[in-house]
């Protein structure tokens, strides 16, 4: 209806080019979308995420895409 909205947000892996780098670092909300939260490899949900933790590979990201993942 009117005023309606649904938002993809997807769960991905560390890309191996960032593993080991932080959100802030590796630039990432420019190359792959906003990182919402970060699910650690021992279930921790971390959200907002700290711009600045060095992340891992077991980390998943969840990713608002860079086209915002808004439809109406």
């Amino acid at each position: 209806g009117a005023g309606e909205y649904e938002m993809a947000v997807s769960g991905m892996a560390v890309p191996a080019d960032v593993v080991g780098r932080s959100l802030r670092e590796s630039d990432f909300r420019r190359l792959h979308g906003e990182v919402i939260a970060v699910q650690t490899w021992k279930g921790e949900v971390l959200s907002p995420p700290d711009p600045n933790r060095a992340l891992q590979r077991e980390d998943l990201l969840i990713v608002l895409p860079r086209d915002g993942g808004v439809k109406e």
